[in-house]
């Protein structure tokens, strides 16, 4: 097992995507960075080769996705699509013997490779996968924050290769992530990833847009979504409270049992997801005709 092995007889592979957005299976990975390693028997990095391309997700970027990624429509338009990408990434991963992978928040992205193959029928299991969120939390407990970004600030104060700027692109926050993760080996002197305290990264239930039952109040919705169609929502709970929410609904879709609506939020042009339970009412948009179907309970 790679977990009880000494770390420098194994061959890492820090990955990071980028992705139209949150829900693995439904949103789609807009670019892949990738950077195999090794350590030397210190902690100190042994470089490998690296993996950086653009995906075109065959949907559009909504802009607080660009504004957040620096990825937009026009420069995805001519990339390749995850089916002609997958075989070249997953020739990548399993380069090396005992490969491990690493991610900050390995459960998201493991999930959206994970979710890819599974939509491409392609039945391979991934290397196993290690967290540098959790790996920080528990080796680097004076942290302030675990982010990244605040990571890499915090701990490259004094050490100018940790200095890389660029945040929230695939290659430069793998890159991050895997100086990170050197950072907790060298900085513990721990020398196996169950010293370390690394778990297997639990991979997340995919989503479907195959729905089963909608709701009655929900029905509108079916109707905005085939003619593109923007309503007002009445939604319980978020950080907008019960407030009455603008948005263009995109797909309905089930993620461990649960009914979700997938739509662009028109008061910050953000796609979010809103359970089907917290809807109380849809409305036509700025609409004078009929009312709202309104959930009774």
């Amino acid at each position: 097992m790679p977990f009880t092995q000494p770390l420098e007889a194994l061959s890492f592979v820090s990955i990071d995507l980028e992705t139209t957005g949150l829900v693995p299976g439904f949103d789609a990975i807009t670019e892949i960075g990738a950077a195999r390693f090794s350590l030397r028997a210190d902690g100190a990095v042994i470089p490998g080769e690296t993996f950086s391309e653009l995906v075109n997700p065959e949907r559009p970027i909504s802009p607080k996705v660009s504004e957040i990624t620096g990825i937009h429509d026009e420069m995805v338009r001519d990339a390749r699509t995850i089916e002609a990408v997958i075989p070249a990434l997953l020739d990548y991963l399993f380069e090396g013997e005992h490969t491990v992978l690493l991610a900050h928040n390995a459960r998201f992205d493991v999930s959206f490779l994970s979710a890819a193959l599974g939509r491409l029928g392609i039945e391979r299991e991934l290397p196993p996968a290690v967290c540098t969120v959790a790996l920080a939390k528990r080796n680097l407990p004076d942290a302030p924050r675990y982010g990244l970004e605040s990571l890499m600030r915090w701990i490259g104060a004094d050490r100018v290769e940790m200095n890389e700027s660029v945040h929230h692109r695939a290659l430069p926050d793998a890159l991050h992530a895997r100086n990170l993760f050197a950072h907790c080996v060298q900085v513990t002197g721990h020398r196996t990833l169950d010293a370390l305290g690394a778990k297997r990264a639990v991979i997340a239930s995919v989503s479907t847009e195959e729905v089963i039952e909608v709701p009655e109040h929900m029905a509108p919705l079916e109707t905005a979504i085939d003619q593109g169609l923007d309503v007002d929502l009445n939604y319980q709970g978020g950080s907008k409270g019960r407030s009455r929410r603008p948005v263009r609904p995109l797909a309905l879709f089930m993620q461990n049992a649960t009914l979700y609506l997938r739509a662009t939020c028109l008061v910050d042009l953000q796609d979010k997801s809103f359970r089907a339970d917290r809807i109380r009412a849809v409305h036509p948009s700025d609409s004078d005709g009929e009312g709202p179907i309104v959930r009774e309970d």
